[in-house]
């Protein structure tokens, strides 16, 4: 039997897939990177860059809709807050991903952790997204 605690995520090869690396600590015994190899479906990756609250984004609230639909009550593909710690021996990069399945548009809402707003508009899906706060 093999203990793993909750390990970190990552698109570790950059594919738009999230990959698992499972931490072992016992003798005998090695860590394990799980990558994910799923079919590849469209995906988004958000990275905030702060100037007034944090450099790394953490406490931004990022909210993913369908293009042109953000009103629409259906309209919601995903919402997160960026965040880089999730439990015991675990962490995550400082970055909002988003499964995108058939959509290759979105529109990208921000809220920043000083209340500041920042929209974005038919963002094409399957890149990483860097948005800068403006000072």
């Amino acid at each position: 039997m093999v203990y793993y605690p909750a390990g970190p995520s990552a698109d570790y090869d950059r594919d738009g897939r999230l990959d698992l690396f499972l931490i072992n600590w016992f003798a005998g015994n090695h860590c394990r990177l799980m990558r994910n190899e799923s079919p590849e479906r469209n995906w988004l990756d958000v990275q905030i860059v702060g100037q007034t609250f944090n450099r790394m984004g953490i406490g931004s609230q990022d909210r993913v809709t369908r293009s042109g639909a953000s009103d629409s009550p259906d309209a919601l593909l995903g919402f997160t807050e960026i965040n880089i710690g999730y439990g015991y021996a675990s962490g995550q990069e400082a970055i909002a991903h988003f499964g995108l399945g058939d959509h290759n548009t979105v529109d990208l809402s921000v809220r920043l952790p000083n209340g500041t707003t920042i929209e974005r508009h038919n963002v094409a899906a399957n890149q990483r997204l860097v948005i800068e706060e403006e000072k």
